[in-house]
């Protein structure tokens, strides 16, 4: 059963992005006009949406225990505002980079968006497979449910090739943490799904 918090989020999900940026969804306001969204969570001091708050370091790390009881294998680094996560080994794309992402329509939705990137050059230790090639097709068969939708990109940035974005809608527990326990499926399946990626040698 597909809640009406749930359809947002796949309509809210569904837009072009614009050349050269993350590109914000059809309905979105700049915060300049609308009060942005603060989510703070229990043990850690901040705004979870503010990339530098203790607020979002801390559930950054608690992520990062959820990706790898799953299976994926994850970096940390302090300095980063995000974790380097990868389905199979270190080195071998896709790169996953999960942020806390809210989307400031009418009714703000909390989700986990995380971004596929590639180096986009198979002759490059590591890249898993083309960038331009099987990667990206196999990611746009990803099969959308209420709980997880992939937006197709394909555009350079910086130095990584930018596939496209999975989000996950965030849950809260009412004593103010993130309801980790409902990722779990969800990325579960996530992980299942880029294990699938054929290797190189098989096209």
């Amino acid at each position: 059963m597909v809640t009406n918090k749930q359809q947002s989020f796949r309509d809210y999900t569904e837009y072009e992005p614009e050349d050269g940026c993350f590109a914000a969804p059809r309905g979105w306001v700049p915060a300049a006009k609308k009060k942005p969204a603060i989510r703070r969570i229990k043990g850690a001091s901040g705004d979870l949406y503010d990339p530098k708050s203790k607020a979002n370091r801390l559930a950054l790390d608690q992520l990062a225990e959820v990706l790898r009881d799953i299976g994926f294998v994850v970096e940390c680094h302090k300095d980063e505002t995000t974790l380097r996560v990868y389905p199979v080994e270190r080195w071998q794309y896709p790169l996953l980079n999960p942020e806390y992402f809210v989307f400031e329509i009418d009714d703000p939705i909390d989700c986990l968006e995380i971004i596929v990137c590639s180096r986009g050059d198979e002759s490059k230790r590591g890249t898993m497979p083309c960038a331009r090639g099987t990667l990206q097709k196999h990611l746009e068969t990803f099969t959308d449910t209420p709980d997880c939708v992939f937006t197709s990109y394909k555009r350079r940035y910086k130095n990584y090739y930018h596939h496209g974005n999975f989000y996950l809608p965030l849950d809260f527990t009412k004593s103010k943490e993130i309801d980790f326990a409902a990722l779990v499926k969800p990325l579960t399946k996530l992980l299942r799904f880029l294990k699938k990626i054929p290797d190189r040698n098989s096209r």
